[in-house]
């Protein structure tokens, strides 16, 4: 498989088939948008000193930096670095309910295009 193959399914996976609307919203609240991308929460990690299971909120998205760069949304710094910590991210879950998340983290690949975020509230802001 090339790159651009996998870039295109990255794309086709991440905007259609098993996307949801997903707003975001820059950290001095001027610019929001509203994009498609992929969410995952759940609620049970791994305790790292112990290894047993604990019950702890993991809540992250993947979204293709493109989608963001293509709809008006500024994602880099003034060092042309990926920068959308503390960003806000709003979306429903498949109940219909909706949650808004500050990016805590955020791992983009250089490579694909694709930004793994993970996701905390809003009192997690340092």
């Amino acid at each position: 498989m090339s790159l651009a193959r996998a870039i295109f399914d990255i794309n086709r996976f991440s905007q259609k088939e098993f996307s949801t609307l997903i707003t975001f919203t820059d950290r001095d609240f001027n610019t929001t948008v509203t994009v498609r991308g992929l969410i995952s929460k759940h609620n049970l990690s791994i305790d790292p000193d112990t290894g047993r299971p604990v019950s702890s909120k993991n809540v992250h998205l993947s979204i293709a930096e493109k989608v963001l760069i293509d709809a008006g949304y500024e994602t880099r710094n003034y060092k042309n670095e990926i920068d959308i910590k503390w960003h806000m991210a709003t979306f429903s879950d498949a109940s219909g309910s909706s949650f808004s998340y500050y990016i805590n983290t955020f791992m983009p690949s250089e490579t694909t295009g694709l930004i793994v975020c993970i996701l905390g509230e809003s009192n997690e802001i340092n």
